[in-house]
C-alpha cells in the first residue's frame, strides 16, 4: 500500500471519526438558535407584559438577563466543542497509529520474504534492527518514482511491495528497450533499478547503464543481481553505476541514499 493510499484511508477514517463531533456541533447550533429566539422574544414581550413591569423588571433588565443567558449558553457550547474536538483528534491519532503499525508490519513481512527468497534465510535479529532503520529512513525521504527493469517480475515482487509500502511508486519493465523508451518519453524517474542478465543478454545491465549515461549523469542506477562478488560491484561503479548489491537490505539502503537528494531536472 502506498503513502497516497494510506492518506486516502486516513482521510476517510478521519471523516468517520469526526462525525460525532459534527452531530454535537449541530445540536449546539440548534440550542443557541433556540436560546437566541427565546431571548429576543422575551425582550420584545417585556414591553407588553405588565406584571414584569409591576415587578420592576424593565425591558433593558430583561435584555441584560437574556444576553447573559445567551453568553453562558455560548460559552458552554464552545467548551463542549473543544472537549469533543480534543477527544476526536485523540481517536483519529490512535487509529492512524494502529494503521501505520499494521502497514509497517506488512512491509517488514515483505522484506523478510524478499530476504528469504534471495538468500534462503530470514532476517536475523541484527538485520531486523537494521531493516527497521532503513525503512524509517525510506519513509522520511521524499517519495520517489522508480523505474525497475527485470525480465522476471516474480523475482522482485516482494521488493516492490516493500518499496511501494513505504510511499514510493515503481514502474516495472522487462527489457532495456522498454526502459529507454520510458526514459525518453518522460524524464521524471528518480531512480533506476536493474538486473544484469535477461534471457540470452548476459550484460543487459551494462547496456542499460550505458544508454542512461549517454542521456544523463545524475540519475542513480542501482544493480540488483544475484552476484555478491566484490569485483562485480567495483566494475559496476567504475562503469558509472550508483550501487550494486544482491541482498534486499543493501538494495533498500541504496534506494534510501539515492532518494535522499534533490529531485532531478
Amino acid at each position: 500500500m502506498s503513502r497516497g493510499d494510506l492518506m486516502k484511508i486516513d482521510d476517510r477514517a478521519s471523516e468517520a471519526e469526526a462525525e460525532p463531533e459534527a452531530r454535537v456541533r449541530r445540536r449546539i447550533a440548534v440550542t443557541l438558535w433556540v436560546v437566541g429566539v427565546v431571548a429576543i422574544a422575551a425582550f420584545l414581550a417585556s414591553f407588553w407584559v405588565t406584571f414584569w413591569a409591576d415587578a420592576g423588571l424593565t425591558p433593558f433588565g430583561v435584555l441584560g438577563f437574556v444576553v447573559t443567558a445567551f453568553g453562558v449558553a455560548l460559552a458552554a457550547g464552545i467548551y463542549v466543542l473543544q472537549k469533543q474536538a480534543s477527544a476526536t483528534e485523540a481517536r483519529i491519532q490512535r487509529a492512524r497509529h494502529r494503521r501505520l503499525e499494521r502497514q509497517l508490519a506488512a512491509v517488514e513481512q515483505a522484506l523478510n520474504d524478499a530476504q528469504e527468497s534471495r538468500t534462503g534465510e530470514r532476517l536475523s535479529a541484527s538485520q531486523s534492527a537494521q531493516a527497521g532503520e532503513i525503512l524509517t529512513e525510506l519513509r522520511n525521504v521524499r517519495p520517489g518514482l522508480v523505474l525497475w527493469v527485470d525480465d522476471n517480475p516474480d523475482w522482485v515482487r516482494n521488493e516492490r511491495r516493500v518499496l511501494d509500502g513505504v510511499g514510493n511508486r515503481s514502474v516495472l519493465v522487462r527489457s532495456t528497450e522498454e526502459a529507454v523508451d520510458l526514459l525518453d518519453a518522460e524524464n521524471r524517474f528518480d531512480l533506476v533499478i536493474t538486473d544484469m542478465q535477461r534471457r540470452d543478454e548476459l550484460r543487459a545491465g551494462y547496456d542499460l547503464l550505458e544508454a542512461i549515461r549517454l542521456r544523463t549523469e545524475s540519475l542513480p542506477v542501482v544493480l540488483y543481481s544475484s552476484s555478491d562478488d566484490p569485483d562485480h560491484r567495483r566494475q559496476w561503479l567504475m562503469a558509472g553505476g550508483t550501487e550494486s548489491t544482491y541482498e534486499p537490505l543493501g538494495l533498500f539502503d541504496a534506494i534510501a541514499q539515492a532518494l535522499d537528494r534533490p529531485a532531478f531536472i
